[in-house]
């Protein structure tokens, strides 16, 4: 695999598994975050992937709008209502992490109807789906206000929205492509700021290999210059983007890998920008987790929780799959881990209901 631009002229290595990317240089920083995070040593030369793939330029300033839609919420959201969040989230913080289960779930229902039988299986925290059902912004999703209200009253924290990605691909070639996935994106970013959510997942890639050498590098600069415009929207907004590592047995995929993720939060080099650690794509990628977890966690704020094999991304149910949880477990509890932890499993109620009270177990035991 040919490095990315960055590395390759002086950083001789991507991040490895258990290491973590050290930030360094002098440079002043241009983004509208400078100050709030280090700046990486080595930049990724984003002007070229903006003159080749039209990414509309370098993005406004905080307050002047940007391609994403201008005048839109600016976060205001890390107001009052987002600091009433915070106070109820040591209630939900038991056994360390914040547990949450995915309306994924109940993706064939409608999203208040998924939204009653999360409440009645017990769960405290969601994360919303918003990729081709329900807060999809190509879909014609419900009033905010209606959803806003529908956790309100049923005592649902929103911990996470999970971005659009069927069609879409923010590493994709052709200009039109990938600004349409960033236009999506954005505002599927403007939905999770409209419901005080805090957290964005966002596929990198489509998941297609992307081949090897100048083909894959140039792929993963086009990535680069995507997430940095998306995370000037976030930083507008309040609201933070984690990119989920995916599905990569061949080691061909962007954003397969922790070292590609790694990569790319130092490009981008902004504090709206974290990651989601799958750990069904983590298996089918490298056969297993550990390494994986050890080499994101600094910058690890939610987990995608489903088992399997790791011969497909099959989202059992957890405790029907060779993830060893009581292990898993363990290693986030002695690292202090505080995010989120997220069931994305399949199995309808019965699925949900086993994950839960397997978690409930391995908590208490």
């Amino acid at each position: 695999m040919l490095l990315p631009r960055a590395y390759a002229r002086g950083h001789g290595t991507l991040p490895g598994p258990g290491s973590q990317v050290r930030p360094g240089g002098d440079r002043r920083h241009r983004r509208p975050w400078a100050g709030l995070h280090p700046r990486p040593a080595h930049r990724v030369r984003l002007r070229a992937a903006r003159r080749g793939g039209g990414l509309a330029g370098e993005a406004s300033a905080p307050g002047q709008g940007t391609a994403l839609g201008a005048g839109g919420w600016r976060g205001s959201r890390r107001g009052t209502q987002r600091q009433a969040r915070r106070q109820k989230e040591g209630q939900r913080l038991t056994g360390g992490f914040r547990l949450a289960v995915s309306t994924w779930t109940f993706s064939q229902r409608p999203l208040f109807e998924a939204l009653d039988i999360l409440h009645l299986l017990g769960a405290t925290d969601v994360e919303l789906w918003a990729n081709g059902t329900h807060l999809d912004p190509r879909c014609e999703p419900p009033e905010i206000e209606e959803v806003a209200a529908a956790l309100d009253r049923l005592g649902l924290a929103a911990h996470s929205l999970h971005a659009p990605f069927r069609g879409l691909d923010l590493a994709a070639p052709a200009p039109e492509e990938r600004q349409e996935a960033v236009a999506t994106i954005g505002r599927a970013l403007e939905i999770a700021a409209r419901l005080d959510c805090p957290y964005v997942v966002v596929h990198p890639s489509d998941g297609s290999d992307r081949g090897e050498g100048p083909e894959r590098e140039a792929a993963w600069q086009r990535t680069a210059a995507s997430l940095e415009q998306l995370s000037r929207r976030a930083w507008e907004l309040g609201v933070t983007i984690l990119i989920e590592n995916l599905p990569d047995p061949g080691g061909r995929v962007i954003g397969g890998r922790s070292a590609d993720l790694l990569a790319l939060l130092e490009a981008v080099g902004s504090p709206h920008l974290g990651i989601c650690l799958d750990v069904g794509h983590a298996l089918v990628s490298t056969g297993g987790w550990e390494r994986e977890l050890a080499a994101v966690f600094p910058y690890l704020r939610s987990i995608h929780a489903a088992d399997g094999d790791g011969s497909a991304d099959a989202h059992l149910p957890l405790g029907e799959g060779a993830v060893p949880w009581e292990r898993l477990l363990g290693a986030l509890r002695q690292r202090g881990y505080s995010g989120g932890f997220v069931l994305e499993v399949a199995g309808g109620e019965e699925g949900v209901r086993r994950s839960l009270e397997l978690i409930s177990r391995l908590r208490s035991g």
